[in-house]
């Protein structure tokens, strides 16, 4: 901040010595001559206790040499300033003021008072104290050099201008470390402390330029940070200006200057557009001031000083010049001045449930940029994109208001915008987007409501149209064709349903069923049919089941949900033929009985009936029944497996490695397993019916995923994974579309390690890919996470110890993350995982108690520091450091109420630029809360305030919406707000949020106009309404039988010419068909036939079934 009201030693913090007590400490090391500092003069024009001056008079304190003169400075209001100016040249520069914001009045006086004090006295009687005389003031003096000074008795100079300057330096002027210049706010119209400041860094002696106001770390800087005694020089011998330490010069500004030094007036000023500038002014010649030196970088951009035109203001800079302008849809918050900024002129809730991409359009600026300097962050950051992703990933998010595409990558930036511009050469290859709300035209809609039906016509004629279209409904279902068979006769009685189409049943299961066939119904063309009773699903079905007899040699197979359905039937006399393939079937299930479980095999009846009972272990391939039939003519086999060419899969299970063509299909239950059987590779069931191809725990109960490839791209069912002959690993997914897992080429067989890594080897068993190389959210013990920049750190977990820690390229543990670890290492799973609430965490479980997932490590011991863990305008609680809660900060609402974590947005915008006025909103204070960036960037910071001052700088920023109170700093934030947190790191802070005031009639104008209105409701109604009248109404006179007689219909018996040949029915459709099978045509030779109609394609066509 600028220098406080007492402009005295204690206005320098202590570190920073005095303009005099740096020259002559300078003395008497021998640098005052090699540097040029000024020497003590010779007083002629000394100004004694009791002296004053009154404004308005055109009276003054001039130098010796008459070039400076001290006094009351005009301005162009008419008001004074208490200042120093050059007195000889027509422009009058000033060049140092005690009072730049708060100008004096017409008899306001400065007294050098009995006391040694230098007062300001105001017309109103007020004082304000520019030196405050505690060191025996004696008199002071107007020096030649532009330093007015106060002196002792001795003629020590006790305080100095130098000391505390304002927006310029002169020859022979020193800034140490702490120092600072404040530019005015609008060059000499407006001297008040304007937005940019040059300052030598107390802390590491970087010389620094910033907008400061807005929280800028800088836009400029010396990089002499990291040393002790720095100062900035003007030197009064060469004007020269650059940077020195205790013993040399760090960083020349200043290169060349006209000569000789002493026929120009030099000054150094920074100015409103935030540019240090070097100047000359030929004290003969005259000519005005001329620019000597300035920053290249400034000088080749000028539109790089950063809020150069204010929030929201666009800058741009031809031929050196700069022009400030307003993005369309904003407009500037004072018209003469540009540099103030711009506001929106409508604010819209881009996240509201209502909100669509018809609110606002996404402009479009070529060769422009919101550059975010440093500290200055963005929101958010999408890497690999073309300008058209970008552009879509900007409209997509609700709480991005801008962003800017830069080679493949979109960054979203935070508002309010403070550093638009176009600058050749820094934003070329750039293109910027901005959202531009679209103004409501609601007024104009609600002046012509006197024009728009009365709600009396509108409510009688929405109940006329609803009566109309009951109706005409009922007419239309009555005499509907589909309706006549419930109402001519008496409804049939239908049997519960129980979903037994297709359903598989054991032989054992059907003999059960019909009590051992005893039931016997009929004889049909191939069988014999018996009736029984199966019980499904605690209900009792009557069932009929027929008996094959006179099939010949047949095998078939029949798909049946995801399964196999296989029937083998041979005669009796090719038994022998058959009996081969039986041995082979038995051999392979004793080769797998380890695997599978075990087989038994029965003859019985005297040879009539054949047993093969198959008992799988998990029921992985189900059951096999082998029967012999009809006095032994007959030898059916039933097998229910999970794939009709089973062996072959087990057989690729058993050894873990994956040849060359190997497939898993999702929803089968395969996967790759590792030899000790602890990983699986394949797919991970979600609980959406999706599934992941990914890593699994296979020993544990709903074993934990490790890793996944398609963790953003679920797979349906039926998706599969493949080993393909080219070397690749690919996943197709149902629709057929293919994602690469591995795209590379020659990997010949996979690996499924007992490490859980999955690997994929060429013909000489080289690894050329694993799943180790590309984590998900887990690593694995002997996993290690490789650091890619020039530190070459890696994160170890290691695998004897299950310890983690980072070591350096040499190995070396240099960090240890895990203190304690479960023993035996052995014994136990161990996984790394980062989970969805930011946190780094290890995990131990024990292989043969399964007691679940331990946790034995976490990175973050207090759940809300993670960023945004609560989402955006989200606030997280956790004040014992246990659990975190997430909630929204006062004035918005979930996004969805169901996950909090999702954030939040605001239940009410109100656009506080257009109306700044408290009418609009209050100040919500939280206790123990905080909004912290760390890493972000704040808008802007208000040093040395209470709560009550924070709430008043809040109040009166109309781009701030929130702050934070700490340590006597007052931190307004940009938005959107990601980091709002109560918890431990935050007691004895303070939280403040504008809240609209819901009451106020121009708060809730957004609200109305995005809110239907009822006459707009009744109006839609009606239309309805009249629709469903209309289509029911010609529906009635179709089906009425009154006009039926006028309308002919198209009868076809031959079905091939609609297409229905071999085509399937219901039986609940056969039977409105022949209206319940009333019309009986003859009987064949095993069933009765029955005439109908069915209705297909709007043509009724004569059957019989």
């Amino acid at each position: 901040m600028p220098p406080a009201s007492i402009y005295g030693p204690a206005t320098i913090a202590k570190n920073v010595k005095s303009w005099n007590d740096f020259s002559k400490r300078l003395s008497l090391t021998g640098h005052v001559k090699d540097m040029g500092y000024a020497q003590p003069q010779i007083n002629t024009n000394t100004i004694n206790l009791g002296a004053s001056i009154t404004a308005g008079t055109n009276s003054s304190w001039r130098s010796p040499s008459g070039d400076f003169a001290f006094g009351f400075y005009p301005l162009l209001n008419g008001l004074f300033l208490v200042g120093i100016w050059f007195d000889k040249i027509p422009e009058r520069t000033l060049v140092w003021s005690a009072n730049r914001d708060d100008p004096a009045r017409t008899g306001s006086t400065i007294n050098f008072t009995l006391d040694g004090q230098l007062v300001l006295t105001h017309s109103n009687g007020t004082g304000y104290l520019i030196y405050n005389g505690t060191f025996g003031a004696s008199s002071a003096l107007m020096q030649n050099d532009g330093n007015f000074v106060v002196k002792t008795n001795s003629s020590d100079v006790i305080w100095g201008s130098f000391d505390s300057p304002t927006d310029t330096i002169l020859l022979g002027q020193v800034l140490v470390m702490g120092q600072k210049l404040y530019s005015n706010a609008n060059g000499s119209v407006d001297y008040s402390t304007g937005q940019y400041m040059l300052e030598v860094q107390l802390l590491d002696g970087n010389v620094v330029m910033s907008a400061y106001k807005f929280a800028d770390p800088g836009y400029w800087y010396t990089a002499t940070e990291g040393n002790k005694n720095v100062s900035l020089i003007f030197n009064q011998s060469t004007a020269f200006m650059y940077v020195v330490n205790h013993t040399s010069i760090m960083y020349n500004m200043t290169s060349q200057v006209p000569t000789p030094i002493g026929d120009y007036y030099h000054r150094a000023t920074i100015n409103d557009y935030g540019n240090l500038q070097q100047f000359v002014y030929h004290k003969e010649n005259g000519g005005g001031w001329k620019v000597v030196w300035e920053p290249d970088s400034i000088k080749a951009e000028p539109c790089l000083p950063n809020n150069i035109c204010g929030v929201y203001g666009f800058c741009t800079s031809i031929d050196n010049t700069i022009n400030c302008t307003c993005f369309t849809g904003y407009s500037p918050r004072d018209p003469s001045i540009p540099s103030k900024g711009c506001y929106p002129d409508t604010v819209i809730d881009f996240c509201a449930p209502n909100s669509s991409p018809s609110n606002f359009s996404l402009e479009k600026i070529d060769k422009a940029d919101f550059p975010n300097d440093r500290d200055f962050a963005d929101m958010a950051i999408v890497t690999e994109v073309d300008e058209e992703e970008c552009r879509k990933a900007i409209m997509d998010d609700c709480f991005a208001v801008a962003g800017v595409w830069v080679e493949s990558v979109c960054y979203k930036k935070r508002t309010p915008l403070l550093n638009a511009r176009r600058s050749n050469p820094s934003t070329n290859n750039r293109v910027a987007f901005i959202k531009i709300p679209k103004a409501n035209n609601n007024n104009q809609i609600q002046d012509k409501d006197d024009d728009s039906p009365s709600w009396i016509a509108l409510l009688a004629g929405l109940l006329l149209c609803s009566i109309m279209t009951l109706l005409f409904a009922t007419i239309s279902i009555y005499h509907h064709p589909l309706a006549q068979p419930y109402i001519s006769q008496k409804q049939l009685p239908v049997p519960k349903p129980v979903e037994i189409n297709l359903k598989a049943f054991s032989f054992q299961e059907l003999l059960q069923a019909t009590n051992g066939l005893r039931n016997k119904l009929g004889r049909g063309a191939f069988g014999t049919v018996y009736s029984g009773v199966l019980t499904l699903e605690a209900e009792e079905v009557e069932i009929a089941v027929k008996k094959l007899e006179k099939f010949g040699a047949l095998s078939s197979v029949i798909p049946l949900f995801g399964r196999h359905l296989v029937f083998f039937h041979y005669l009796v006399v090719l038994f022998r033929s058959f009996s081969f393939e039986l041995c082979m079937v038995m051999a392979l299930l004793s080769l797998y009985m380890r695997r599978l479980g075990f087989c038994y095999f029965h003859l019985l009846a005297g040879g009539s009936v054949l047993v093969m009972l198959c008992v799988i272990s998990a029921f992985r391939l189900g059951f096999c029944y082998f029967h012999l039939l009809a006095g032994g003519s007959v030898l059916v086999i039933l097998c229910v497996i999970s794939a009709f060419l089973y062996f072959h899969e087990l057989h690729a299970q058993i050894p873990p490695t994956i040849s060359s063509g190997s497939n898993i299909t999702a929803g089968s239950g395969n996967s790759w397993r590792s030899l000790s059987d602890e990983f699986a590779f394949g797919f991970y069931p979600l609980p959406n019916n999706l599934y992941l191809v990914g890593i699994w725990f296979n020993k544990i109960p709903k074993g934990t995923l490790v890793w996944s490839a398609n963790r953003d791209s679920p797979a349906v069912a039926g998706s599969t994974v493949i080993l393909t002959s080219a070397g690749q690993l690919t996943l197709t997914h149902l629709n057929g579309s293919v994602v690469q897992i591995y795209g590379g080429a020659g990997a010949q067989f996979g690996f499924m390690q007992d490490d859980g890594n999955f690997v994929l080897k060429d013909g000489s068993s080289s690894v050329i890919w694993e799943s180790f190389n590309s984590p998900t959210d887990t690593i694995l013990p002997g996993q290690v996470l490789n650091e890619t920049g020039q530190n070459k750190v890696h994160l170890v977990f290691n695998n004897d110890t299950a310890s983690m820690y980072l070591a350096n390229g040499a190995g070396d543990n240099i960090y240890a993350l895990t203190r304690n670890v479960s023993t035996p290492v052995g014994d136990y799973y161990h996984r790394a995982t980062i989970n969805d609430r930011g946190d780094f965490q290890q995990f131990a479980y024990h292989k043969s108690n399964n007691s679940g997932w331990t946790r034995v490590w976490r990175a973050i011991d207090e759940p809300c520091v993670v960023n945004a863990i609560c989402g955006v305008y989200g606030m997280c609680s956790s004040l014992n450091n246990g659990t975190a809660t997430c909630n929204c900060i006062p004035g918005y609402i979930p996004l969805d109420p169901n996950h909090l974590s999702k954030g939040c947005r605001p239940e009410t915008v109100v656009n506080y630029c257009a109306d700044p006025s408290m009418r609009n909103f209050t100040i919500k204070v939280i206790d123990d809360a905080d909004f912290p960036f760390e890493g972000f960037a704040d808008l802007a910071r208000v040093r040395n305030v209470d709560l009550e001052g924070c709430k008043k700088a809040l109040m009166d920023d109309c781009y701030s919406l929130s702050a934070s109170l700490v340590d006597s700093r007052c931190i307004k934030k940009r938005m959107p707000l990601l980091n709002a947190r109560k918890s431990f790191s935050t007691k004895g802070r303070q939280a403040l949020v504008k809240v609209p005031m819901k009451s106020n009639p121009d708060i809730q104008e957004h609200k109305k106009n995005n809110d239907f209105d009822t006459r707009v409701f009744l109006k839609i109604s009606l239309i309805v309404t009249a629709t469903l009248a209309f289509c029911f109404g010609v529906s009635a006179i179709y089906y009425h039988p009154a006009p039926r007689r006028f309308i002919k219909r198209k009868r076809y018996s031959n079905a091939s010419s609609i297409g229905i040949n071999f085509q399937e029915f219901k039986y609940l459709e056969l039977q409105k068909a022949t209206n319940g099978f009333s019309k009986t045509l003859g009987r064949g030779s095993s069933a009765q036939v029955y005439s109908g109609i069915l209705s297909m394609k709007d043509i009724q066509i004569d059957i019989a079934c």
